[in-house]
């Protein structure tokens, strides 16, 4: 059994919490559209600049599907597109499910706990369609460590990179097991058990350093069994 341990920063530790039940129907947008992610300039509340996004699974009508924005203890971080950038007659609809993936980070810390947090759901259904992700730096490169942390979990032939428009008849949203203060789902740790299977591990074990402008101390850590 995974153990998984939060600690740190300012914030009161995060409440764990299930996921809903296996075989349980999560949320799809029938049909859905992926456009890719747009990086927004905005100042933060202490007046220091910061990045957010507009992303997110579109409906026909040019309105996003709430559950696919990311949120974080301080509030929403992504944003949606303007209704009228959503224009289904230009993207063809692909036959069959796609599951959205999210917001793919390049950094190593936020990968591990926001581009990992949907992942949950294919894993444990044996999806095997598209996984769709919306790369934060649109039009670069996916990293090694990412593609080979794909690689492990044998995910790699699956996931796109929405550097173009992408629509599905269905796009299945699952719910995220992760929010960064907020709260942790007893299933975040699988993808990281997978992980660690593969590799044949005792087990894997994250650090994530705290901000900068907290207080000292480890913001995040986990010893993650691979029996999941």
């Amino acid at each position: 059994m995974g153990g998984i341990l939060v600690f740190g920063g300012e914030a009161d530790s995060p409440r764990v919490e299930p996921l809903p039940p296996v075989g349980e129907a999560p949320l799809a947008v029938e049909p859905g559209w992926v456009p890719p992610c747009r990086p927004l300039a905005r100042t933060g509340r202490d007046g220091q600049p910061i990045t957010r996004w507009q992303a997110g699974v579109y409906r026909r009508s040019g309105t996003v599907c709430p559950l696919s924005m990311l949120d974080r203890a301080a509030g929403p971080w992504t944003e949606p597109h303007d209704p009228a950038a959503i224009d289904p007659a230009e993207v063809p609809v692909r036959p069959g499910p796609a599951v959205y993936g999210g917001l793919l980070f390049p950094h190593f810390g936020h990968f591990l706990l926001e581009s990992t947090n949907r992942l949950w759901w294919p894993l444990r259904h044996g999806f095997t369609g598209p996984i769709l992700f919306q790369h934060t730096q649109p039009g670069q490169a996916v990293p090694a460590f990412i593609q080979r942390f794909f690689e492990l979990l044998g995910l790699a032939g699956q996931v796109v990179v929405t550097n173009q428009p992408q629509a599905f008849a269905q796009i299945i949203v699952p719910e995220r097991s992760m929010v960064i203060r907020r709260s942790i789902h007893r299933d975040f740790h699988l993808p990281f058990a997978r992980a660690a299977a593969a590799e044949r591990a005792e087990g894997v074990a994250i650090w994530r350093p705290p901000h900068p402008r907290s207080r000292p101390g480890v913001a995040a850590a986990a010893r993650l069994s691979p029996r999941a």
